[in-house]
């Protein structure tokens, strides 16, 4: 496949996947996702050609009661004879009195040329949606609400696919990570105005690395960010690393935060990444700052001769 075929691929995918319409955003926030691209894209698989686990803790909005609180894993490996990679994925997501709990299993396929390689992956597993109504405090005189008389919990089928393009210093990728549009409460339903989604999250994001000395590397990055009813949020972010062993950098998001980010190399396996974001908005002093915690192990094996040094 010609590169001009390969860009005129991504192109595609990119106006055909992004709807016009534009429901709140619902998936977890991450913002420390250029170390963990496998959180949001399935065709990551693989692409180290070794065992990756990866892990992540955040809690956002220090000074607000109940605000979302994030705990990831996953993992990955590759069959590197069959051009493949697998993995699989769990999370759990809390605000207030709601929960989603779910797993993904995740498979990729990489098509190799002479400087990069683009891989193709999807996932399908099982996500839990629970809301425990009846624990809420709806008013001093504990008043009764129909709505809040009955606790929600629902299982949901769901798939989701992506597209991961890189070469020694950039990548590029191209994801849904939920591809179906599910009633959350079907079982409670009284109405069509009573309708609650999960809705489709498209996410585009790439990086590329510039070596600056032998011993200083800069690495840029950004995301773009899309949801049904939440405006098109941008991430952009830079870290700068010494001898590949540590890393500093700041990132925007549109509308939202500063990010402080730092990352260790604390041993030839494993590193560790702590993220701080500060709200921009007119309520940041009641909102209060978000910590994120990201930590990594690779079980080495032979590097092949096409290696990313971005991830």
């Amino acid at each position: 496949m010609e590169m001009r075929n390969i860009i005129k691929l991504f192109a595609g995918l990119l106006f055909s996947t992004f709807p016009l319409v534009s429901n709140a955003q619902q998936d977890p926030m991450y913002s420390m996702y250029m170390l963990n691209p496998l959180a949001i894209n399935p065709a990551y698989a693989g692409s180290l050609d070794q065992v990756q686990v990866n892990g992540l803790f955040r809690k956002q909005w220090n000074n607000v009661p109940g605000a979302p609180q994030t705990s990831a894993l996953n993992f990955h490996n590759s069959i590197k004879e069959k051009n493949m990679g697998y993995g699989l994925a769990f999370l759990n997501d809390q605000i207030g009195k709601i929960q989603t709990t779910g797993f993904m299993g995740i498979y990729s396929y990489t098509l190799e040329f002479e400087k990069s390689k683009l891989a193709f992956g999807a996932q399908v597993g099982l996500r839990n949606f629970s809301a425990k109504l009846t624990d809420a405090n709806l008013s001093l005189d504990n008043s009764y609400d129909a709505a809040f008389a009955t606790n929600v919990s629902q299982w949901n089928l769901n798939f989701g696919t992506g597209a991961f393009w890189y070469g020694e210093k950039w990548y590029v990728g191209l994801s849904i990570p939920h591809l179906r549009n599910h009633l959350l409460d079907k079982d409670n339903l009284t109405n069509v105005s009573d309708e609650a989604r999960l809705r489709t999250h498209y996410y585009l994001n790439g990086g590329y690395l510039f070596t600056l000395s032998e011993a200083f590397e800069l690495k840029a990055s950004s995301m773009i960010k899309q949801a049904s009813g939440a405006p098109i949020q941008l991430d952009i972010n830079s870290n700068l690393y010494y001898q590949k062993m540590f890393g500093f950098g700041f990132s925007y998001r549109t509308g939202d935060a500063l990010l402080a980010i730092a990352e260790v190399k604390i041993s030839k396996n494993f590193w560790l990444g702590l993220a701080y974001d500060k709200a921009i908005s007119k309520i940041r002093k009641s909102l209060g700052g978000s910590f994120e915690i990201a930590v990594r192990y690779e079980f080495m094996k032979d590097k092949s001769e096409f290696e990313s040094r971005l991830f």
